[in-house]
Protein backbone atom coordinates (compact mmCIF):
# COMPACT_ATOMS: atom_id res chain seq x y z
CA UNK A 1 0.00 0.00 0.00
CA UNK A 2 1.11 3.47 -0.96
CA UNK A 3 0.60 6.60 1.08
CA UNK A 4 -1.33 4.60 3.87
CA UNK A 5 -2.47 7.07 6.54
CA UNK A 6 -3.74 4.91 9.45
CA UNK A 7 -5.30 6.93 12.31
CA UNK A 8 -5.66 10.26 10.20
CA UNK A 9 -7.84 11.95 7.85
CA UNK A 10 -7.58 10.65 3.77
CA UNK A 11 -6.76 13.64 1.75
CA UNK A 12 -6.26 13.40 -1.63
CA UNK A 13 -3.70 14.95 -3.78
CA UNK A 14 -4.61 17.39 -6.15
CA UNK A 15 -4.13 16.28 -9.83
CA UNK A 16 -0.26 18.26 -10.79
CA UNK A 17 -0.13 20.60 -13.59
CA UNK A 18 2.57 23.20 -14.66
CA UNK A 19 5.67 20.60 -13.83
CA UNK A 20 7.38 19.64 -16.90
CA UNK A 21 11.09 18.17 -17.32
CA UNK A 22 13.24 21.53 -18.16
CA UNK A 23 16.85 19.77 -18.59
CA UNK A 24 18.56 16.35 -18.57
CA UNK A 25 22.02 15.10 -18.81
CA UNK A 26 22.39 11.78 -19.44
CA UNK A 27 26.25 12.08 -20.13
CA UNK A 28 28.58 12.59 -17.31
CA UNK A 29 29.82 16.23 -16.56
CA UNK A 30 32.97 16.97 -14.25
CA UNK A 31 30.93 20.24 -13.64
CA UNK A 32 28.22 18.99 -12.25
CA UNK A 33 28.45 16.58 -9.12
CA UNK A 34 25.55 15.38 -7.15
CA UNK A 35 26.19 16.29 -3.11
CA UNK A 36 28.44 13.35 -3.31
CA UNK A 37 30.98 14.91 -5.63
CA UNK A 38 29.65 12.43 -7.70
CA UNK A 39 29.36 13.01 -11.83
CA UNK A 40 25.83 11.27 -12.67
CA UNK A 41 22.87 11.65 -15.12
CA UNK A 42 20.36 14.15 -13.83
CA UNK A 43 16.68 15.36 -14.43
CA UNK A 44 15.70 18.60 -13.62
CA UNK A 45 11.57 19.72 -13.07
CA UNK A 46 10.19 23.02 -13.31
CA UNK A 47 7.25 24.14 -11.38
CA UNK A 48 5.57 26.41 -14.82
CA UNK A 49 2.25 27.04 -12.93
CA UNK A 50 1.01 29.23 -10.62
CA UNK A 51 0.33 26.75 -7.68
CA UNK A 52 3.51 25.04 -5.26
CA UNK A 53 3.40 21.36 -6.21
CA UNK A 54 3.42 18.53 -3.71
CA UNK A 55 6.65 15.91 -5.34
CA UNK A 56 6.15 13.64 -2.72
CA UNK A 57 4.04 11.03 -4.37
CA UNK A 58 4.78 11.15 -8.16
CA UNK A 59 7.17 8.63 -9.82
CA UNK A 60 9.59 8.73 -12.41
CA UNK A 61 10.81 6.44 -15.42
CA UNK A 62 12.70 5.80 -18.19
CA UNK A 63 11.08 2.97 -18.79
CA UNK A 64 6.64 3.38 -19.94
CA UNK A 65 6.37 -0.23 -18.82
CA UNK A 66 7.09 0.67 -15.20
CA UNK A 67 5.50 3.44 -14.88
CA UNK A 68 5.70 3.37 -11.02
CA UNK A 69 9.61 2.92 -11.51
CA UNK A 70 10.68 5.86 -8.64
CA UNK A 71 8.92 6.86 -5.95
CA UNK A 72 9.36 10.15 -5.03
CA UNK A 73 9.37 11.03 -1.13
CA UNK A 74 11.13 13.09 0.93
CA UNK A 75 10.65 10.54 4.56
CA UNK A 76 6.86 10.76 3.34
CA UNK A 77 6.75 15.02 4.09
CA UNK A 78 5.70 17.28 1.62
CA UNK A 79 8.45 18.22 -1.01
CA UNK A 80 7.07 21.36 -2.29
CA UNK A 81 8.10 22.40 -5.81
CA UNK A 82 7.60 26.65 -5.98
CA UNK A 83 6.00 28.06 -8.79
CA UNK A 84 9.40 28.60 -10.92
CA UNK A 85 11.72 26.73 -8.79
CA UNK A 86 13.88 23.56 -9.71
CA UNK A 87 14.10 20.66 -8.58
CA UNK A 88 17.24 18.42 -9.72
CA UNK A 89 17.30 14.75 -9.43
CA UNK A 90 20.20 12.23 -9.76
CA UNK A 91 19.24 9.23 -12.23
CA UNK A 92 22.64 7.14 -10.40
CA UNK A 93 20.70 4.29 -9.28
CA UNK A 94 21.44 5.05 -6.05
CA UNK A 95 18.50 5.55 -4.04
CA UNK A 96 20.41 4.94 -0.88
CA UNK A 97 21.99 8.00 -1.38
CA UNK A 98 18.77 10.21 -0.33
CA UNK A 99 15.11 11.14 -1.51
CA UNK A 100 16.91 12.93 -4.82
CA UNK A 101 18.43 10.16 -5.96
CA UNK A 102 16.46 7.80 -8.20
CA UNK A 103 16.52 4.52 -8.89
CA UNK A 104 17.50 4.12 -12.42
CA UNK A 105 20.28 5.75 -14.52
CA UNK A 106 19.63 7.60 -17.99
CA UNK A 107 20.98 5.60 -21.35
CA UNK A 108 23.67 8.51 -23.20
CA UNK A 109 22.77 6.98 -26.27
CA UNK A 110 19.15 8.65 -25.64
CA UNK A 111 15.68 7.19 -24.04
CA UNK A 112 12.51 8.79 -22.60
CA UNK A 113 12.03 9.94 -19.21
CA UNK A 114 7.97 10.32 -17.64
CA UNK A 115 7.16 11.89 -14.54
CA UNK A 116 3.33 9.96 -13.24
CA UNK A 117 0.70 10.46 -10.77
CA UNK A 118 -1.57 7.68 -9.69
CA UNK A 119 -4.86 10.20 -9.38
CA UNK A 120 -8.35 8.82 -8.32
CA UNK A 121 -6.57 4.81 -8.94
CA UNK A 122 -5.44 5.93 -12.46
CA UNK A 123 -1.53 6.52 -13.48
CA UNK A 124 -1.60 9.50 -15.34
CA UNK A 125 1.47 11.12 -16.80
CA UNK A 126 2.16 13.92 -15.63
CA UNK A 127 4.83 15.25 -18.11
CA UNK A 128 7.88 13.97 -19.86
CA UNK A 129 10.23 13.94 -22.82
CA UNK A 130 12.17 11.59 -25.34
CA UNK A 131 15.65 13.17 -25.46
CA UNK A 132 18.41 12.03 -28.29
CA UNK A 133 21.88 10.84 -27.83
CA UNK A 134 23.76 13.68 -25.25
CA UNK A 135 27.65 14.00 -25.65
CA UNK A 136 29.65 14.31 -22.27
CA UNK A 137 29.45 18.08 -21.11
CA UNK A 138 26.02 18.83 -22.85
CA UNK A 139 22.05 18.50 -22.10
CA UNK A 140 18.98 18.63 -23.41
CA UNK A 141 17.03 21.83 -21.95
CA UNK A 142 14.10 24.06 -22.65
CA UNK A 143 14.95 27.43 -24.25
CA UNK A 144 12.88 29.63 -22.47
CA UNK A 145 12.51 27.60 -19.36
CA UNK A 146 8.86 25.70 -18.67
CA UNK A 147 7.60 25.75 -22.44
CA UNK A 148 10.41 26.60 -25.15
CA UNK A 149 11.21 23.84 -27.50
CA UNK A 150 14.05 20.93 -26.04
CA UNK A 151 17.95 22.05 -27.69
CA UNK A 152 21.11 20.27 -26.99
CA UNK A 153 23.07 23.10 -25.09
CA UNK A 154 26.74 23.14 -23.71
CA UNK A 155 25.40 25.08 -20.35
CA UNK A 156 24.90 23.36 -18.15
CA UNK A 157 22.67 24.81 -15.50
CA UNK A 158 20.94 22.14 -13.38
CA UNK A 159 18.97 24.46 -10.74
CA UNK A 160 19.11 27.53 -12.69
CA UNK A 161 17.51 29.13 -15.27
CA UNK A 162 18.70 27.39 -18.86
CA UNK A 163 21.16 29.72 -21.04
CA UNK A 164 22.27 29.19 -24.42
CA UNK A 165 25.19 30.25 -26.17
CA UNK A 166 24.36 32.40 -29.10
CA UNK A 167 27.54 34.31 -30.18
CA UNK A 168 31.18 34.35 -29.33
CA UNK A 169 33.92 37.38 -29.52
CA UNK A 170 37.18 35.96 -30.59
CA UNK A 171 40.07 37.08 -32.59
CA UNK A 172 39.88 35.11 -35.22
CA UNK A 173 42.58 36.42 -37.37
CA UNK A 174 45.64 34.29 -38.45
CA UNK A 175 48.03 35.94 -35.81
CA UNK A 176 45.55 34.84 -32.65
CA UNK A 177 45.62 31.20 -33.73
CA UNK A 178 42.38 30.31 -32.84
CA UNK A 179 39.26 29.57 -34.99
CA UNK A 180 35.66 29.26 -33.77
CA UNK A 181 33.32 27.60 -35.49
CA UNK A 182 30.18 28.14 -36.05
CA UNK A 183 30.10 31.99 -34.90
CA UNK A 184 27.34 32.12 -34.15
CA UNK A 185 27.21 29.02 -32.37
CA UNK A 186 23.61 27.69 -32.27
CA UNK A 187 23.50 24.05 -31.12
CA UNK A 188 27.60 22.68 -31.08
CA UNK A 189 31.17 24.98 -30.95
CA UNK A 190 33.95 23.74 -32.43
CA UNK A 191 37.38 25.35 -31.78
CA UNK A 192 40.70 24.97 -33.78
CA UNK A 193 43.86 25.58 -32.21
Amino acid sequence: SLGGTPGQANTRMPLVTGLVINEISSAKSDFVKDEFGESDDWIELYNNGNSPINLSGLFLTDDSGDKLKALLNDNYQDWILEPGGFQVLWADDQPIQGSKHLSFKLSSSGEEVKVYQIFAGDTIEVTGVTFPEISEGFSYARFPDGNGPFRITPSLTPGNENTQVTGLEVDQSESSGIIAFPNPVNQMLKIQL
